[in-house]
């Protein structure tokens, strides 16, 4: 499953996550106005934060129901997380999948719930059509000849924005495939819940999206021509995105 779907996380107040293992603590600071593109930033970023006490933070995928779980290894000791150690980490909590504080807990942990913003369908995206329409910043010159220049969010001279379809495929050959497609619904929920942007990764390249048409969301799985009906389905997203 080399293609997944990941939704940002943006904070605008700054909190610490805190992890003991032990006597030692370790501390993940994030500041007011952190943006984490997708929950493999945040992992890192926390990994990187407790690597002082030998823990260490990851996921597992589940090809069945194609989410990923949260674990975390500390070489077999126990530990506790406190979110909320300073500041309210509660929405990060709720976006890396766990429900409150921990305590005690084993190595090898697996947090309660799935990552709350990924999806990682059962093979690679499968088609996307694009059609250029480069966003330029506007200019207006005021009465006095001065020129002013809009700066919109996430937009310089160097980016280019478009209009996408991206394809994808989900289920298997053989099994009941249209299940899975309340993984693709949760992940479009987190999305509404957690905000945009989100990041499709291939194994070729990256594309940073949004909803192209957020107030009006069309999700209808088809079955894929030519295979037996109930088990492998696809989908379409309406995108703009940008590169």
């Amino acid at each position: 499953m080399a293609t997944n779907l990941q939704g940002s996380f943006y904070t605008s107040e700054a909190f610490t996550v805190r992890m003991t293992k032990g006597a030692s603590t370790a501390d993940w600071v994030v500041a007011a106005g952190t943006t984490y593109m997708t929950a493999d930033e945040a992992l890192a970023a926390w990994g990187a934060a407790i690597s002082s006490i030998h823990v260490k933070v990851g996921y597992n995928i589940n090809a069945s129901s194609h989410t990923a779980t949260v674990y975390i290894e500390t070489g077999g000791s126990t530990f506790d997380v406190t979110w909320s150690h300073a500041g309210d980490g509660t929405r990060m909590r709720d976006f890396l999948g766990e429900v409150g504080d921990l305590s005690g807990e084993p190595d090898g942990y697996m947090f309660d719930n799935p990552l709350a913003v990924a999806w990682f369908p059962s093979y690679d995206m499968r088609n996307l059509q694009t059609s250029v329409e480069p966003w330029d910043k506007q200019r207006m010159m005021t009465g006095s000849g001065a020129i002013s220049t809009n700066n919109p969010h996430h937009n310089t001279d160097s980016e280019l924005h478009y209009t996408a379809r991206a394809d994808f495929w989900f289920g298997y050959d053989v099994g009941t495939g249209y299940a899975f497609y309340e993984a693709l619904r949760d992940f479009i929920e987190g999305l509404l819940e957690y905000g945009q942007p989100f990041v499709i990764t291939t194994d070729d390249d990256q594309y940073t999206c949004r909803l192209a048409n957020p107030k009006q969301l069309e999700l209808v799985p088809e079955p894929v021509d030519n295979i037996q009906r109930g088990d492998l389905y696809k989908v379409s997203l309406n995108l703009t995105v940008v590169d």
